[in-house]
């Protein structure tokens, strides 16, 4: 059995579906550019976190090729 709370939500939420505003969005060429550079700036983040994190993890393997270790 349904209480009357979940009726009342389940009305409320069929109001806000059957009543909702348009959202007024306009998207033209700077908007899709910036879309576009959004992505790949956030594709060349993770490239570069994950190419930190993996040298990070092979450091201790690897010989320098003079001899000096330039880590702190």
């Amino acid at each position: 059995m349904v209480s009357v709370r979940h009726n009342v939500a389940r009305g409320l939420f069929l109001a806000l579906l059957l009543f909702a505003f348009p959202g007024f969005a306009y998207l033209d060429a700077n908007s899709g550019s910036m879309i576009v550079g959004a992505i790949l700036g956030g594709l060349a983040m993770i490239g570069v976190f994950f190419s930190s994190i993996k040298n990070k993890i092979l450091s201790p393997f690897r010989k320098d090729k003079d001899g000096l270790d330039d880590r702190l």
